[in-house]
């Protein structure tokens, strides 16, 4: 799979560009994610208390606009791990979560501070050496199961 990916536009470790309308078909991003959580054993509450990230996004154009999305991506994953949940109706298959009233998202109040940082290591894929960023900050349901292995992570359901 990957040989035939690589071979719609022959990517080279150079920084040649490719051919006239093509692409390069392999973009990679990489992100190392640290989280502390605690998990309450009576009630089953889990609260993240930090999260730090670093995104090697290559040559950052805008810093900022990275970290902002960085933070917006933490959010919904934490989001997702700890509130977020579908409640379907058993017999009708009716979405009963349908509604702002009914559906927990994050807050900013229940989340932690987040330390984002950028590592510009630039990419050798293309002639600007930049690669995709930010888009790993939706990863911290995984970093949260790794911390708190009982998924999902509803109180309910870390007690069971």
């Amino acid at each position: 799979m990957l040989r035939l990916a690589a071979g719609l536009c022959r990517v080279s470790l150079s920084r040649s560009p490719c051919p006239l309308g093509q692409v390069p078909a392999l973009i990679q991003t990489f992100l190392r994610v640290l989280s502390e959580v605690e998990v309450d054993l009576e009630t089953g509450l889990v609260e993240v208390i930090r999260y730090a990230s670093v995104d090697d996004c290559g040559l950052a154009v805008n810093p900022l606009l990275i970290h902002g999305q960085s933070h917006g991506g933490i959010a919904q994953g934490i989001g997702q791990a700890l509130w977020e949940q579908c409640v379907y109706d058993p017999r009708s298959g009716q979405l009963l979560s349908g509604s702002l009233l009914d559906y927990a998202l994050p807050r900013a109040d229940l989340l932690p501070g987040f330390d984002t940082e950028i590592s510009e290591v630039p990419s050798t894929t293309n002639p600007l050496g930049m690669r995709g960023g930010s888009e790993g900050g939706i990863t911290p349901a995984a970093v949260i199961a790794d911390t708190a292995p009982h998924a999902p992570f509803a109180p309910e359901r870390l007690a069971a």
